[in-house]
């Protein structure tokens, strides 16, 4: 919260409850004072943003090349929907290679979960866990961009019987234990 625009609806808040009903503000008022302070608060958490970001710069993606990947976004790429994002396979030429993605697409209002996972999946390098290539934070658009893991998600197998034997998932537990493990404790094995 910024304490500029906290100031500014704590006086509209006292304002408004002034014991004298002549000296508190009218509805237009009121409204125009709390517009300001949204305007505020909106204007430093987007220079924090901005600034968290351009510590990010090597990794970012710009919006064109994420569009032609998932042809504009096309919902024939749309390969899931959650409450948050929407996940779209693409092809993405990206440093003289072709590579098959996973394009996650955030709601409008999810600035600090794309910060925060863009910045958590920069520092994380492990064999059981997806790789970032980049990420996107241009016209309103919220995007993370990792390889496409081309056997699917551990979800889909995991609720299939007979796609994994017990052999297989135990293999897996062991593999998202040592990730679990790195992520915790930074102790690759």
């Amino acid at each position: 919260m910024d304490s500029q625009s906290f100031k500014l609806f704590t006086e509209i808040a006292y304002d408004c409850l002034n014991e004298e009903r002549l000296e508190r503000p009218n509805i237009d008022e009121t409204v125009m004072r709390l517009e300001k302070a949204l305007e505020v608060h909106l204007e430093h958490h987007n220079a924090i943003m901005s600034s968290r970001m351009d510590n990010l710069a090597h990794l970012k993606i710009p919006l064109q090349s994420i569009l032609s990947a998932t042809s504009n976004f096309d919902d024939e790429n749309v390969i899931s929907r959650g409450g948050f994002e929407k996940r779209y396979e693409g092809q993405l030429s990206w440093s003289g290679e072709l590579i098959a993605i996973t394009a996650r697409r955030f709601n409008k209002d999810r600035d600090e979960m794309l910060c925060s996972e863009v910045s958590m999946l920069s520092n994380l390098k492990h064999q059981n866990m997806v790789s970032l290539l980049g990420f996107c934070y241009e016209n309103s658009e919220k995007i993370i961009i990792t390889r496409h893991e081309k056997k699917g998600s551990l979800s889909n197998h995991l609720s299939d019987a007979t796609l994994l034997t017990w052999v297989q998932r135990l293999k897996i537990s062991v593999g998202l234990a040592h990730a679990l493990s790195y992520i915790h404790y930074d102790e690759p094995h």
